[in-house]
């Protein structure tokens, strides 16, 4: 099959999300097709744990696909700041950065527009209660990405799924992303002033400050 003319897994494993989710898509027909024939015993199924647990996932779970989407669609918002720091170049003086940007992708998916644009500083953005349900989205506005959204929609418009269960989905989402900020904000360079204070060898913000004071100066 094409899907294995590439290894699964690479050297770095952060950088094997957003592959790793897209060929498990790939592969969800194919794993569906193969329980259903085990089941007609036209296969002959592993007796072991692992394939009872993935057996039950790829025929029971209906949102098994939406949930591969969710995960792609938060891989690349990742993958992109994962991939330029994987370097021995000097890369601190982008890191304060790059790292707000990525904090803001993610709180912004769940969190009231009001209160991330009201942050101006990442010490304001780190204060943000992330937990709080004053400063969240109700769980039907939480952006879980266009193809997530449309696949739910469509279970639900052809009745696979309840009403109760699309809800749920979307509060786990909800939940998910709101783990992640809160694992970020917690492991985060940014607490250090040292990441914070070499941002100013960024060029962009040396640019940004020039035409500041010429602004100014005319």
């Amino acid at each position: 099959m094409l899907i294995f003319q590439s290894p699964l897994l690479g050297f770095n494993r952060w950088l094997e999300n957003l592959a790793v989710a897209g060929k498990s898509l790939t592969l969800l027909s194919s794993m569906r097709e193969y329980c259903r024939q085990a089941e007609l015993e036209k296969t002959v199924p592993k007796k072991h744990e692992g394939y009872q647990y993935v057996a039950k996932a790829v025929t029971l779970d209906k949102l098994l696909k939406a949930k591969h989407h969710f995960w792609i669609s938060l891989a690349q918002d990742f993958h992109p700041f994962l991939a330029i720091y994987q370097t021995n170049r000097p890369m601190v003086p982008f890191l304060a950065s790059d790292l707000e940007k990525l904090l803001r992708s993610v709180m912004s998916r769940f969190l009231k527009e009001s209160v991330t644009t009201s942050a101006k500083t990442f010490t304001q953005l780190a204060k943000i209660d992330v937990t709080s349900n004053d400063n969240s989205k109700l769980s039907k506005a939480v952006d879980i990405g266009i193809i997530t959204k449309r696949e739910v929609d469509d279970l639900r418009k052809n009745e696979q799924i309840t009403q109760q269960e699309q809800r749920q989905f979307q509060l786990d989402c909800k939940a998910f992303l709101t783990r992640t900020s809160e694992k970020l904000l917690e492991k985060c360079p940014l607490k250090f002033p040292v990441v914070r204070f070499l941002r100013c060898l960024d060029p962009q913000v040396i640019n940004g400050r020039s035409n500041q004071h010429l602004s100014k100066a005319v």
